[in-house]
């Protein structure tokens, strides 16, 4: 429960899993999601794309941060986003795109990425479903800012409850660490050890 040796462990173990520098425990997928978003100064009168053909704790998670959902369809294939539809879906407020990740597939995210870095967008994953996915050779996280995973009952692996966040960013992994934990910078474990 809570932060700790046992939690570091793993941070470390899923991090160096998924090929990424950073791994933030939180305690859902939501969190991830939202603290992310926070992370990366993502807030009110800005939007985000993403796809309904998910859980609706992603528009959530961009509700919470104050953002706007902005929605684009799925592939008929696949239902996943559809990479070819997000650039139609920018405005001037645009300033991040949530692909989601479902039963396993990936999105494109050679092609999200590009669009990302032509626009100057961020890019969080939601990987709740996507643990052990590639495409393109690319895992989760490693074309993204970050990549968010869930751990709860019905997912890939489980611990009853639970969220990560993934990233090559030391910067966000930080924020996000001291996001979690209500702003404080030391962990309960720090301060009574």
């Amino acid at each position: 429960l809570t932060t700790g040796a046992y939690v570091n462990r793993f941070e470390s173990q899923f991090a160096s899993y998924l090929g990424a520098k950073s791994c933030v425990a939180v305690n859902s997928c939501t969190a991830a999601l939202h603290l992310s978003l926070l992370a990366l100064g993502i807030g009110p009168g800005d939007e985000v794309v993403t796809t309904p053909m998910t859980f609706l704790a992603t528009a959530t998670a961009i509700l919470h941060a104050g953002a706007k959902p902005v929605f684009i369809d799925v592939e008929k294939e696949t239902g996943l986003m559809n990479a070819g539809l997000i650039e139609s879906a920018l405005t001037k407020k645009t300033k991040a795109i949530i692909p989601v990740h479902l039963y396993g597939q990936m999105c494109d995210m050679k092609h999200i990425q590009k669009i990302a870095r032509k626009h100057g967008l961020k890019v969080i994953e939601d990987a709740a479903h996507c643990i052990e996915g590639t495409r393109d050779d690319i895992r989760p996280g490693q074309l993204s800012d970050a990549a968010c995973f869930s751990f709860y009952a019905t997912k890939n692996i489980t611990c009853g409850e639970g969220g990560a966040i993934v990233t090559n960013h030391q910067s966000l992994a930080q924020k996000a660490k001291i996001l979690r934990s209500h702003g404080m910078t030391k962990e309960a474990v720090d301060r009574y050890s």
